[in-house]
């Protein structure tokens, strides 16, 4: 959870939304990540090295489907990014 923080800080569109918090109803902070609001707060990935590394390690893991659509839908449910992927 490190990692997530220190690429959040270091993030302009994270940032932005961390300092005006109030005004993104779609966030929250918890743990002192910036979350996607839903039934399971998921956190933001800031493009970058962190984004690549994760995806790598899950399209490199066999389990998670061969499909390209599959891959991308499991990883909505676990992370979030404001960002297209």
């Amino acid at each position: 959870m490190k990692q997530f923080m220190k690429a959040q800080q270091h993030d302009d569109y994270a940032k932005n939304i961390m300092n005006n918090i109030k005004k993104h109803k779609n966030y929250i902070f918890k743990d002192n990540l910036l979350m996607r609001r839903s039934k399971h707060p998921v956190p933001y990935v800031p493009q970058g090295d962190l984004r690549k590394t994760i995806l790598k390690i899950y399209h490199d893991t066999a389990a998670n489907g061969a499909h390209f659509a599959r891959r991308y839908r499991k990883l909505r449910q676990i992370l979030y990014t404001m960002r297209t992927i």
